[in-house]
């Protein structure tokens, strides 16, 4: 019988194995939804539904779904908190708790969703995707993020990682990322020569065994925002990304991809 789980916490670690003591690999924020593969102890195994993303979450930190929940839910259209902390409340109990910008706020009808036994209230600004796509809006919400640590796996405000970044910017914009910037390097259209480049493409940087292990985001001036200790802007040219108070280049340029034509 498939299961289906809605993360109904303001953040919850993925891990690579059962276990807390297990390597974070990624977050679920909340509103995020997901397939229950599997059940191992006190952790369930699960299938993220946006990047099919699997890991190991406290079978404490979910709230399950029915199946008709679930697909009234993947279907709604996408909507997200417009501040960047918010409050939400769970009308029976009255408890309430913050959630954060990237959450996923999709079946929320006048600022209530029922699932199940359990009713929500959310009473701040709520926002959709705006089309056609763009990539100004691509760079503004990328600066909502300017100074968050960096944080392995992490996918907020309070921490998080190149890819994590990327995929939670596009994400809140309406298109659907992978969640290691490998798999990101293998979207979009290439572009060939930097200068051809526009605010909003994707820069990756390769390892010395050629492997893409960062990303970021381009912005005008041969500038790049992306998360390396915390979420920077630094100058950006064919060698790759140049840190000017350390005056060396921290990562090497392997492609640029464009997600929005």
């Amino acid at each position: 019988m498939e299961q289906f789980g809605y993360c109904h916490l303001t953040l919850v670690p993925l891990r690579a194995a059962a276990s807390h003591s297990s390597e974070m690999v990624s977050q679920l924020l909340f509103g995020e939804l997901f397939e229950i593969l599997g059940n191992s102890g006190d952790f369930v195994q699960i299938r993220c539904w946006l990047d099919k993303y699997e890991g190991f979450i406290s079978n404490k930190q979910f709230l399950p779904v029915s199946r008709n929940d679930f697909e009234l839910l993947v279907s709604s259209p996408r909507q997200f908190p417009v501040e960047p902390v918010s409050t939400i409340q769970e009308t029976d109990s009255n408890n309430s708790f913050y959630i954060l910008t990237g959450s996923n706020l999709s079946g929320f009808k006048n600022g209530f969703l029922k699932l199940g036994n359990v009713q929500y209230s959310y009473k701040h600004p709520v926002g959709q995707p705006k089309k056609p796509f763009s990539s100004d809006e691509i760079v503004r919400i990328a600066m909502l993020f300017l100074n968050a640590p960096y944080l392995w796996g992490g996918r907020s405000l309070f921490g998080i990682d190149c890819s994590g970044l990327v995929q939670m910017v596009f994400n809140i914009n309406g298109i659907a990322l992978q969640r290691d910037s490998a798999y990101q390097a293998q979207t979009g259209r290439t572009i060939h020569l930097l200068s051809e480049a526009t605010p909003g493409d994707l820069a990756f940087f390769d390892n010395e065994d050629g492997q893409i292990t960062h990303v970021g985001i381009v912005l005008t001036g041969n500038k790049i925002i992306h998360s390396s200790g915390r979420v920077r802007i630094d100058n950006l040219d064919h060698y790759g990304v140049y840190d000017r108070q350390k005056g060396i280049y921290t990562h090497k340029l392997r492609l640029i991809k464009r997600i929005i034509d």
